[in-house]
């Protein structure tokens, strides 16, 4: 665009000066004065502009949640007496954003010693998003040039929370899990898991949509006229572990993927059943511990630092404790189930729950409106 209005203004001066030369000798010198004045005018006003501005970029919030707004504003200050030439700011969201306004602005400042360029973005995709400038510049009114205004701070941080997506009360998956986590497989499922001192060790709560039916104790029900079910102390046998794939695929598949890990592990939490969570950040494996409804949220938090990988290095963790593990994986491939495979061969229970592909003991995950369902 730039050289364009350079060709133009140059055939202009051209056109000026056989003007002069062969028609009209005052007329056209008038005109090539006018059109070189102009020039300098711009071109000086551009330079003022480019020594006479600062800006700062500001964001209405640093946390957000999946599906919220957020605005990024240019807040732009001048100095000086003169107007400015032509400000343009292009807005940069990640793929975290849909642009939900413009992303190019252009404004011209008359007398005011503040302007404010503004876009908005929804938050799509959970993880560590980035806004900002792609480019910030000043051009003269004739388009002859333009310079890049430098910019302390030209990308900002915003941290998008993961849903916690509600587990179908009706899902086999979540009710196999509990079940196996309730109840000892080598006795009678209806023989609950001792506690620390050797005698079973429940008291009672209200039942909640997605508690299995084996809970419900039916005769203390019926006295108190309300669905309750028993509440078990911590087992050592009765930890669940969860494990999630570091291999990623698209971004739709990887987020419905951290959201049905979430919204097992929530509801795991709501049954006060612990559950152990296998993640890998950068190269190491963390294991995250849920309880509770705290520690749900707060593995929900840490999920905004979470980046899948493209490759299979490090996809799965070496060894884990516990007996029963669900890998929680964007794609059921050959690698996943030759692990699935191994822990099998080593006597542990291992299944998955994935977003495509199919086998044996793969789950398949699907959203149905603003519920997770497990297929198998």
């Amino acid at each position: 665009m730039k050289i364009k209005s350079i060709l133009t203004y140059i055939i202009l001066i051209a056109v000026s000066v056989l003007f002069m030369l062969f028609l009209d000798g005052p007329g056209g010198g008038y005109l090539f004065i006018v059109l070189v004045l102009a020039a300098v005018v711009s071109v000086g006003l551009c330079l003022y502009t480019k020594h006479n501005i600062t800006s700062q970029l500001h964001l209405s919030e640093d946390i957000l949640n999946k599906g919220d707004s957020v605005q990024l504003s240019v807040i732009i200050k001048k100095s000086g007496i003169f107007p400015t030439t032509v400000i343009a700011a292009e807005f940069f969201g990640s793929y975290n954003f849909e642009p939900k306004s413009p992303s190019k602005v252009c404004a011209v400042m008359f007398g005011r010693d503040e302007c404010v360029f503004k876009s908005e973005y929804k938050a799509i995709y959970f993880g560590k998003g980035r806004l900002g400038l792609s480019a910030f510049t000043v051009s003269d009114f004739l388009g002859l040039c333009s310079y890049r205004i430098p910019i302390s701070q030209s990308m900002l941080e915003v941290k998008i929370y993961p849903d916690i997506t509600e587990i179908s009360s009706r899902d086999n998956l979540a009710r196999n899990l509990a079940d196996a986590a309730l109840f000892d497989e080598s006795e009678d499922t209806t023989q609950a898991l001792n506690s620390f001192n050797g005698t079973p060790g429940y008291e009672h709560r209200p039942y909640v949509p997605g508690d299995s039916l084996k809970l419900i104790n039916w005769k203390l029900s019926a006295k108190r006229g309300e669905l309750l079910v028993r509440r078990f102390e911590s087992s050592g046998r009765a930890e669940q572990v969860f494990i999630l794939d570091k291999k990623g695929a698209d971004n739709d598949t990887n987020q419905l993927t951290v959201e049905a890990m979430l919204g097992l592990a929530a509801q795991f939490a709501k049954m006060e059943l612990p559950v152990i969570v296998y993640m890998r950040f950068d190269a190491l494996w963390e294991e995250i511990t849920v309880q509770n409804t705290a520690d749900a949220a707060q593995l929900r938090y840490k999920m905004t630092d979470y980046i899948f990988a493209d490759n299979d290095v490090n996809r799965f963790p070496n060894s884990f404790s516990k007996e029963r593990a669900v890998i929680f994986s964007p794609c059921a491939d050959s690698v996943l189930i030759g692990f699935m495979d191994e822990k099998k061969s080593a006597g542990k229970s291992c299944s998955a729950a994935a977003c495509t592909g199919s086998g044996s003991d793969i789950w398949k995950i699907e959203k149905d409106n603003d519920q997770i369902r497990f297929i198998g």
